[in-house]
Protein backbone atom coordinates (compact mmCIF):
# COMPACT_ATOMS: atom_id res chain seq x y z
CA UNK A 1 0.00 0.00 0.00
CA UNK A 2 1.56 3.65 -0.89
CA UNK A 3 2.90 5.24 1.86
CA UNK A 4 0.10 8.37 1.74
CA UNK A 5 -2.35 5.65 1.97
CA UNK A 6 -1.67 4.60 5.08
CA UNK A 7 -2.18 7.18 7.67
CA UNK A 8 -5.67 8.23 9.25
CA UNK A 9 -8.40 10.03 7.41
CA UNK A 10 -9.87 12.56 8.55
CA UNK A 11 -13.51 14.40 6.75
CA UNK A 12 -13.22 18.31 7.84
CA UNK A 13 -16.14 20.67 6.57
CA UNK A 14 -14.32 23.47 5.72
CA UNK A 15 -15.80 27.34 5.81
CA UNK A 16 -16.39 28.87 2.08
CA UNK A 17 -13.39 30.13 0.50
CA UNK A 18 -11.05 28.12 2.78
CA UNK A 19 -11.01 25.69 -0.18
CA UNK A 20 -9.55 27.83 -2.92
CA UNK A 21 -7.24 29.06 -0.37
CA UNK A 22 -5.62 26.19 0.57
CA UNK A 23 -5.41 25.39 -3.11
CA UNK A 24 -3.35 28.63 -3.86
CA UNK A 25 -0.90 28.49 -0.94
CA UNK A 26 -0.55 24.85 -1.86
CA UNK A 27 0.37 25.70 -5.91
CA UNK A 28 2.84 28.49 -4.47
CA UNK A 29 4.50 25.70 -1.87
CA UNK A 30 4.65 23.71 -4.60
CA UNK A 31 2.80 20.71 -2.47
CA UNK A 32 -0.92 18.89 -2.75
CA UNK A 33 -3.66 20.75 -0.56
CA UNK A 34 -3.25 17.44 1.48
CA UNK A 35 0.31 18.17 2.33
CA UNK A 36 -0.20 21.58 2.54
CA UNK A 37 -3.22 21.14 5.35
CA UNK A 38 -1.31 18.91 7.66
CA UNK A 39 2.25 21.26 7.19
CA UNK A 40 0.23 23.95 9.06
CA UNK A 41 -1.66 21.54 11.41
CA UNK A 42 1.54 20.48 12.74
CA UNK A 43 2.69 23.67 12.64
CA UNK A 44 0.34 24.45 14.88
CA UNK A 45 0.02 21.66 17.23
CA UNK A 46 3.98 22.29 17.68
CA UNK A 47 3.63 25.91 18.17
CA UNK A 48 0.90 25.59 20.90
CA UNK A 49 2.65 22.81 22.56
CA UNK A 50 6.05 24.94 22.32
CA UNK A 51 3.82 28.11 23.95
CA UNK A 52 2.17 25.86 26.65
CA UNK A 53 6.08 24.73 27.75
CA UNK A 54 5.06 21.27 26.96
CA UNK A 55 6.85 19.44 24.00
CA UNK A 56 4.06 16.35 23.76
CA UNK A 57 0.55 16.62 24.72
CA UNK A 58 0.62 12.44 26.10
CA UNK A 59 -0.62 11.13 22.79
CA UNK A 60 0.68 7.77 21.98
CA UNK A 61 0.05 8.83 17.64
CA UNK A 62 2.06 12.11 18.69
CA UNK A 63 5.42 10.47 18.44
CA UNK A 64 4.53 10.43 14.67
CA UNK A 65 4.61 13.96 14.75
CA UNK A 66 7.79 14.60 16.51
CA UNK A 67 10.32 12.34 14.28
Amino acid sequence: MEASKRGDQFVVRLPSGLRGMIKRTAQKNMRSMNSEIVFHLEKAVRDLSLSAGDETTGDPDEKEIHK
